[in-house]
């Protein structure tokens, strides 16, 4: 499973980065990007929850 952000949508909220850190990191301004090109399954659930709790919807799923 690959997560991409969507740097235009992002507004900052930085709920992707506190709910899985391990996933997402956030710039000095706040704004998410992903930290891994492929999300290793131990977090995968928690990568699951950010996306689904974007605000934005700026985080997609992809699936292998």
């Amino acid at each position: 499973m690959k997560v991409r952000v969507n740097p235009p949508l992002c507004m900052g909220e930085r709920l992707c980065w506190k709910v899985s850190p391990e996933v997402f990191d956030v710039d000095e301004w706040g704004y998410a990007h992903a930290k891994v090109e492929n999300v290793p399954p131990e977090h995968e659930e928690s990568a699951r929850i950010a996306v689904e709790n974007c605000p934005m919807k700026a985080i997609v799923i992809m699936e292998e």
